[in-house]
């Protein structure tokens, strides 16, 4: 590997590293509004055009090929389905529906704005609909399954902050109006005990941080007394387990890809190495596998090295779309919501579940549980819970979407 390539593998770790490192060090509130995401994926940009990193090199492509795919298979194959869809109870059906809220919310978003975009938008908004299905991870797949170009992935990624932005707040603050809504949809009474919330308190005392620890064992693989009495594995092996049946996985199926036919518009190589690279975690997420304690922390590690990947060879020629872009964008998240308000009224569900099912799609597990607790921190354990599921439904609802915006389109 010559030392242009290297250099280039340096910057793109080291970007994420820094920037996690200063929110860690300063605690500063500027991270709650613009996140290291943004700052990650901007600086190589900056980087790449002040002419410090190359405007080609083979590490981007490179990054794109094999990066992608590990990092699917490491962060869904930790996670417990078994135990996430038992906990959730009657809040299993309200997610599903906010997701297809969501996906239905895509094409007419773009449709509102489409006189202002160019026909491949419905790529960006495919990728869009990755991050508010799934998260971070979701989009970066989108990119390769939907093959969205590198300016459409720039508008995809202002619109989901610059919307998160309005976001939050608003469903932090709808708290103050469940009594009225609930008494307007004749809400079913909520009980938090059939959603899993009990197994979750946790045994060192009240609070949303340990809570929120508390949920996440029980959902990424907490296995019981039985699995307590067995000698844990030291560091070494279970990363070394964990990269030999993720990088397993990987290579089956991007052999089955090899073998399956093209459906085009639908389906090409790169969307059936996406499905079966998810499906693949999947499978691996009920074996042994999942207990991985490293599994899940290299997986989102590598997850922000492909964001600075994607960064560096961003194009800035689209830039000019952005306000339309995003403008669909709050098309699209106000249509959603409205049709997740009709919802309820129909199945009587209570808002402070809509609420959490809402943003563990359009926010994830980051953000989840600080909304939950906002209406109600018995429920913290829930929106972990929905969060993941989401992460794992993400790239199968996305593709969906960007392909319902496509036919709109016209394409």
């Amino acid at each position: 590997m010559d030392q242009a390539s290297m250099f280039v593998i340096f910057v793109l770790v080291a970007v994420p590293a820094f920037f996690f490192l200063a929110e860690h060090r300063t605690r500063w509130a500027i991270w709650n509004v613009l996140p290291p995401l943004i700052f990650i994926y901007a600086t190589p940009l900056i980087l790449r055009l002040a002419g410090v990193l190359p405007e080609e090199s083979p590490v981007y492509a490179g990054m794109r090929a094999y990066l992608l795919p590990v990092f699917i298979t490491l962060m869904v194959m930790t996670i417990d389905l078994k135990t996430v869809l038992g906990n959730l109870g009657r809040g299993l059906p309200v997610l599903l529906i906010a997701t297809a809220c969501v996906i239905v919310g895509a094409p007419i978003g773009y449709l509102a704005v489409s006189p202002w975009l160019p026909p491949e938008a419905w790529m960006g908004y495919g990728a869009l609909a990755g991050s508010w299905i799934g998260g971070t991870g979701n989009m970066a797949a989108m990119e390769r399954a939907l093959g969205t170009p590198p300016d459409q992935m720039g508008l995809a990624i202002i619109a989901d902050q610059v919307v998160f932005v309005i976001w939050l707040p608003l469903l932090i603050m709808s708290a103050r109006y469940a009594d009225r809504f609930n008494a307007w949809v004749n809400a079913r009474p909520l009980d938090l005990a059939e959603h899993g919330a009990a197994e979750a308190k946790p045994a060192s005392g009240p609070g949303p941080k340990a809570e929120e620890e508390a949920a996440i064992e029980v959902a990424v693989g907490g296995e019981g007394d039985a699995a307590s009495k067995r000698p844990p594995m030291t560091p070494m092996l279970d990363m070394l387990l964990m990269a030999a049946a993720a990088l397993a996985n990987v290579a089956l199926c991007a052999w089955l890809a090899t073998l399956l036919p093209d459906l085009p518009p639908f389906i090409t190589g790169s969307t059936w190495l996406v499905l079966l690279v998810t499906t693949g975690a999947v499978l691996l997420s009920f074996t042994p596998v999942r207990r991985s304690e490293e599994g899940k922390t290299a997986g989102t590690a590598i997850l922000y090295v492909f964001v600075a990947n994607m960064g560096a060879s961003a194009s800035i020629a689209g830039l000019a779309q952005a306000p339309a872009f995003v403008a669909g964008a709050f098309v699209w998240i106000t249509v959603s919501v409205a049709l997740m308000i009709v919802a309820a009224k129909l199945m009587r569900t209570d808002l402070r579940l809509l609420v959490v099912s809402a943003i563990a799609n359009i926010g994830g597990a980051a953000s989840a549980p600080v909304v939950a607790a906002a209406h109600d921190r018995a429920l913290v354990p829930v929106a972990i819970l929905m969060a993941m599921l989401c992460y794992v439904t993400g790239n199968y609802g996305a593709i969906v979407a960007g392909h319902l915006t496509r036919i709109v389109a016209g394409g």
